[in-house]
């Protein structure tokens, strides 16, 4: 006999609309472990505002630096940076000296 929709026993598998039980334990479970997990939210709970943020928010990804020339840029940059930082700090101090003369 070949497989078909005329070959088939007539009252095969479950019944239309039916659930398996554990899905509808754990459907309870979960409501129930939901409601527990925002009463702690709201109680201020640290662990469970950890887990939520966990779970709802993505990591941080470490960056990583490519070569050591980006490496040397970088350090050059910030040499200016704080050149500029302490020629600015010279300046303000002077004009500070020479408004209290």
């Amino acid at each position: 006999m070949k497989f078909s929709h005329m070959n088939q026993p007539p009252n095969r598998g479950r019944k239309v609309g039916s659930r398996n039980k554990r899905s509808v334990i754990s459907e309870d479970l979960h409501t129930e472990a939901l409601a527990k997990l925002t009463e702690a939210v709201t109680a201020a709970e640290q662990w469970a505002i950890v887990e939520v943020l966990a779970r709802t928010s993505p990591k941080l990804k470490p960056t990583a630096i490519g070569s050591e020339q980006d490496l040397l840029i970088a350090q050059v940059e910030l040499t200016h940076l704080k050149a500029k930082e302490v020629s600015e700090f010279e300046e303000r101090l002077e004009a500070l000296e020479r408004a209290s003369k």
